[in-house]
């Protein structure tokens, strides 16, 4: 399964690599843990873990599943909701830095 953002292929009998097609950055990776705790507090019990890199999640599911393509589109609904989300600027913290040889 493709999409403009992602791509969503079987990678091994019993996992799904899921692929984002953008650039790696803080807010990819906020999305991707987002994305990452949503699949596993949601109703799909069949995943068993859930690995991250910069721009993609590898999700190992029971191998005894009958239907993945029921399990994609629970994956697709996931990144769907995470879209429609509206997440704000990432939060910067500026600590002022004192140059002053006396302090």
């Amino acid at each position: 399964m493709t999409d403009d953002n992602f791509d969503i292929n079987q990678f091994s009998e019993s996992s799904i690599l899921v692929t984002f097609n953008q650039k790696s950055d803080e807010n990819l990776v906020l999305k991707l843990q987002n994305l990452r705790n949503r699949l596993l507090d949601s109703s799909v019990k069949l995943i068993i873990d859930i690995n991250f890199t910069f721009n993609s999640l590898l999700i190992v599911y029971n191998g005894t599943i009958e239907n993945v393509y029921d399990l994609k589109l629970d994956i697709i609904s996931c990144i769907n909701h995470d879209n429609v989300e509206n997440h704000g600027p990432v939060r910067t913290i500026t600590l002022p830095v004192c140059y002053d040889d006396k302090f």
